[in-house]
């Protein structure tokens, strides 16, 4: 008697389970958070610091500088056009180019030269003058609109180009740029894997942790990204021309003596003061003019800090606009 054994079907293994197009989208992105947040954290770490001095530097300023900026006589103020020249005396080969006056009785007044020797038109020499007793309190370098004194000024280069000139922006870029990158794959995956069940792991609950604070954290991110791209070199760029085409900047006066009426009414609402030169005949500023241009100001509603910009040529006017204190 014969018997055939019959193989049994060979048992095949099951076939991998395709991945999905999210299960794949989730994994790229997991692996550009991990891989670019290794890469990237040592230029946010910096970009971090820098702007947290950065955002300390007032404060900063007013206790380094308190000598400077201190106006200790207790005198009531002399004359504006007095204070202008006595700083004018400290630098006579020197262009007179604008005046700050605080309605602050212990502030010195800032007399601001233009210095062709400085880096740039954005830094101009500063004098710092006693209102009441007309002592020069000292002389500094001041940095753009913002009052900036050397401190804040070095501070604020190390946060833009890490001290490195222009080609340094480059930091700036790359930080503020994937930070906002960073930010939403974290989101995405937060998103994606908030319905999984954490482990109990110290890596499941530090995993977990994070997930929470980055989500927490996601606008203010987003927010220093955005703030962030405007220092930069490509998007500052560019986000500046795009600020120039939809009129998003400070408007700018026509400070021509010929402008009209109208002009005139219109530079008032935008609490900026023109005075006439008396003369049509250039010969220089006429700092004379300097307490009639700042009383006119006051009279029209500008308080605080002013900004009093001299006239750049005999068919110019003065120009006077708020500052924000320091």
């Amino acid at each position: 008697m014969t018997s055939s054994i019959q193989d049994s079907p060979a048992h095949s293994a099951p076939a991998p389970a395709k991945q999905s197009g999210l299960w794949s989208a989730t994994a790229i992105v997991h692996r550009l958070h991990t891989i670019a947040g290794i890469f990237v954290a040592p230029l946010l770490l910096i970009a971090a610091f820098s702007g947290f001095l950065y955002a300390l530097s007032p404060t900063l300023e007013n206790v380094v500088y308190r000598d400077v900026l201190t106006a200790d006589s207790g005198l009531p103020a002399q004359p504006l056009a007095e204070q202008i020249a006595r700083a004018e005396a400290v630098h006579p080969d020197l262009e007179f180019s604008a005046v700050q006056v605080s309605n602050d009785p212990t502030a010195t007044t800032r007399v601001l030269f233009n210095d062709p020797s400085l880096l740039s038109s954005s830094y101009r020499q500063a004098v710092f003058v006693d209102p009441g007793s007309l002592e020069v309190t000292g002389e500094l370098v001041q940095y753009g609109s913002s009052r900036a004194l050397p401190l804040r000024a070095w501070i604020s280069e190390g946060h833009r180009r890490l001290w490195l000139g222009e080609p340094g922006r480059i930091y700036s870029e790359t930080a503020a740029s994937w930070l906002g990158i960073l930010s939403l794959a974290g989101a995405w995956m937060w998103w994606v894997q908030r319905k999984k069940r954490a482990g109990t792991s110290q890596r499941a609950r530090t995993k977990k942790l994070h997930s929470t604070l980055g989500m927490w954290l996601l606008p203010g991110f987003l927010f220093l990204t955005v703030t962030g791209l405007t220092w930069s070199m490509v998007a500052g760029t560019n986000l500046g021309e795009l600020r120039t085409n939809l009129s998003w900047v400070e408007p700018k006066p026509d400070v021509t003596l010929s402008a009209t009426a109208h002009n005139m009414e219109s530079m008032a609402n935008m609490s900026a003061h023109q005075h006439h030169m008396n003369s049509a005949t250039w010969t220089g500023v006429d700092t004379t003019q300097a307490d009639e241009v700042v009383s006119a100001a006051r009279q029209a509603g500008l308080t605080a800090l002013l900004d009093v910009n001299a006239p750049a040529n005999a068919n110019s006017a003065w120009i006077i606009k708020e500052g924000r204190e320091s």
